[in-house]
């Protein structure tokens, strides 16, 4: 979330940054899956499709590539490929969950 936070403005991709792998808690082998589901609703249309495609580029990156040539999920989706990849230091001290999520609520309402 931090990385998402501090390299845009865009809200939507800090939710997504921020709850891409919240399936994880049901099954992490679908988690991408599970994750849209739980979202729906929730968070706005772009959100759940970057939280249920978030593996594409990891799967399938040529066909992705492919199937999204010149548009923004493509973008995106590589934004969000690298934050997930630099996350993952241990460690290092980040902003709590609550404020995170504070964050992303206050300024996704309404999407």
């Amino acid at each position: 979330f931090e990385l998402a936070y501090q390299a845009t403005t865009d809200p939507e991709l800090w939710a997504a940054a921020l709850f891409h792998d919240i399936g994880k808690a049901i099954d992490s082998a679908t988690h991408d899956q599970l994750g849209a589901e739980l979202l729906d609703g929730l968070l706005s249309p772009r959100v759940v499709w970057l939280v249920q495609h978030h593996l594409d580029l990891l799967k399938h990156p040529a066909r992705t590539r492919k199937r999204l040539r010149g548009r923004s999920e493509l973008s995106d989706l590589e934004k969000l490929r690298q934050w997930d990849l630099k996350g993952r230091q241990q460690g290092v001290r980040v902003i709590d969950p609550d404020t995170a999520i504070d964050i992303v609520l206050t300024n996704t309402s309404g999407q």
